[in-house]
């Protein structure tokens, strides 16, 4: 991961505005949270897209198995619609 730091003094003046920037060693400490903050939301991402994946495995034997009748749903649809 490519990191770009202000390396000139704590604020930057353009046009007349006045922009305040941390400090070098505060702003590698903000890289650093959110490359951490990243780094859990990825590991948090690629289980989501495993539990989506086996869920639809289940989704997909479980109808296999009420329509081919290896499972009774008649007794289920009864208490649903009660």
């Amino acid at each position: 991961m490519i990191h770009i730091f202000a390396i000139f003094k704590n604020e930057v003046s353009k046009s007349g505005f006045s922009i305040p920037l941390p400090t070098l060693e505060e702003q590698k400490r903000i890289a650093e949270f959110l490359d951490c903050t990243v780094s859990k939301l990825e590991i948090l991402r690629d289980e989501a897209k495993v539990a989506i994946s086996l869920l639809n495995e289940h989704r997909s034997a479980l109808i296999s198995a009420a329509v081919t009748g290896k499972i009774d749903v008649r007794g289920y649809a009864q208490k649903e619609a009660a």
